[in-house]
């Protein structure tokens, strides 16, 4: 979602390396991997890594890559783990699509200096996702934690209207941050779910240093 088919990143995409941190938190905590301290305070908050651990033969390479990171750097914040360079590396993240054949691996050139870009080799699950999500907004699908978590990182990191653009054609931008905010009281914001609770820590971290102010309070 944050690049173009010819592997460019998008123009009005922001901080995508918080974003990518806490969708990797997110993937890591819903799967059983770590635990956040019972805290309100994603700048105090620790978090631990729990047993078992993900394996190489039954978890993405991504969640055994996260773990592993996080093990090597004991009583890391929630704060602290979103800003840092280690642990969502876009590098990584690009093999991960790169061996399931969603993207390739290249390189851009411009007045001698070269940089990563990841050109789209099959469309179809970036399409899927972009319709279930628009589907979402639209009120004509029910949305899971994780499609709800997607949701809110990518508003905060871009322009939802937009990126959506071919099925959001006929909603309101207003309509779009209504069903946002159902979205996330439905989700993040009432429940004491321990898993759900360390996610709308990260989620609240990451708004607040993109925009100044926590989106979600519990």
């Amino acid at each position: 979602l944050f690049t173009r088919d010819s592997g460019w990143a998008k123009a009005g995409i922001s901080n995508q390396d918080v974003a990518l941190s806490a969708g990797l938190f997110s993937d890591l905590v819903f799967a059983g991997f770590i635990e956040v301290e019972e805290s309100n305070n994603a700048q105090s908050s620790t978090v631990r890594t729990l047993d078992p651990a993900p394996s190489v033969e039954k978890n993405p390479e991504l969640i055994v890559a996260g773990y592993k990171n996080i093990t090597e750097n004991p009583d890391i914040t929630v704060d602290k783990l979103l800003h840092a360079p280690w642990f969502a590396q876009k590098n990584e993240i690009a093999s991960a699509l790169a061996n399931r054949g969603i993207i390739t691996l290249d390189q851009g050139k411009f007045l001698g200096a070269e940089w990563e870009k990841f050109p789209t080799v099959d469309s179809q699950p970036e399409e899927e996702l972009r319709n279930r999500l628009g589907k979402i907004l639209k009120g004509e699908a029910e949305a899971s934690i994780q499609d709800a978590v997607t949701l809110i990182i990518l508003g905060e990191v871009g322009n939802i209207k937009v990126e959506l653009r071919k099925v959001l054609n006929d909603v309101s931008f207003r309509d779009v941050s209504t069903r946002m905010r159902k979205l996330g009281d439905q989700h993040l914001e009432h429940s004491s779910e321990y898993a759900i609770k360390a996610v709308r820590q990260a989620v609240n971290s990451m708004v607040s240093v993109l925009s100044g102010s926590a989106f979600f309070i519990s």
